[in-house]
């Protein structure tokens, strides 16, 4: 863990960020950008539009 201020902190862009085309799944897109920046390096996200209704239930199931 870095103990730098976010104001030295080098900002990088995605060249592939998957996007949403409605306006209700945004919290499950927020979650799953998380999960990919955490687990991988930062061009990687590995989840596209059709993968949401199978990530909302893996939010859910690892809420219940």
């Amino acid at each position: 863990v870095s103990s730098s201020p976010p104001s030295s902190w080098d900002i990088v862009q995605a060249s592939h960020r998957p996007m949403q085309k409605n306006h209700v799944d945004c919290g499950v897109f927020v979650c799953a950008y998380a999960r990919c920046r955490s687990a991988t390096p930062f061009d990687s996200f590995d989840f596209s539009e059709v993968d949401i209704p199978r990530i909302r239930q893996e939010i859910k199931d690892s809420i219940i």
